[in-house]
């Protein structure tokens, strides 16, 4: 009798290391490598400014006669109780225009725990944007320095904000190799290829 139980045991730990093999979860494999956008982030009082980049429309970079001004991408979080208000971003490179839905008299309002950006115009126009009105466009892999000023906080950050290169958030940017890598050999093994 006991030997039977054990025999049970067995069988039961060896099907359940066998199942649990079946679950084990690999990466994903994909064929391309996509950017990802590094920003500034910072708070300013009981606003968390997220993800801060500088971009322009796709137009401006595919046609050298397009005159288009660069945008001010970011997402604000508003940690406190009431709603604050994104009053004005400044710039020594030109002014910034705020505009869109959800915005009011050049103000962007930002409720209690609700995420708001300024949209990427290459990914949405239908929404609040920050438009950067400027003669010199600041070149992509370079920053600009940016002021954000809100009601609320009665508080202005600065700090240096990244140039993207348009459609850089959602491109392909590098494909990777089609063929795979061959299987390494061991020291005394041949390869089957």
């Amino acid at each position: 009798m006991k030997q039977r139980r054990l025999a049970v045991a067995i069988v039961c730990v060896a099907s359940a290391a066998a199942l649990s093999a079946c679950g084990f979860d690999s990466p994903a494999v994909t064929t391309t490598e996509h950017a990802e956008v590094q920003g500034s982030s910072f708070d300013v009082g009981l606003v968390k400014v997220r993800a801060a980049f500088v971009t322009e429309p796709v137009a401006a970079s595919t046609s050298p006669d397009a005159v288009e001004a660069p945008y001010l991408v970011v997402t604000f979080v508003n940690d406190g109780a009431r709603t604050d208000r994104l009053t004005g971003v400044t710039t020594p490179i030109g002014t910034v225009t705020i505009s869109g839905t959800g915005t009011a008299g050049g103000q962007l309002p930002l409720p209690p725990g609700v995420p708001v950006q300024f949209l990427d115009p290459f990914i949405s126009s239908d929404g609040p944007l920050a438009r950067i009105n400027t003669s010199t466009a600041a070149p992509a892999g370079t920053s600009v320095r940016m002021t954000f000023a809100f009601a609320n906080t009665g508080a202005t950050a600065t700090t240096q904000v990244p140039v993207v290169p348009p459609g850089e958030t959602t491109a392909v940017t590098t494909p990777l190799p089609g063929t795979p890598a061959p299987v390494p050999t061991q020291v005394g093994e041949t390869s089957n290829e």
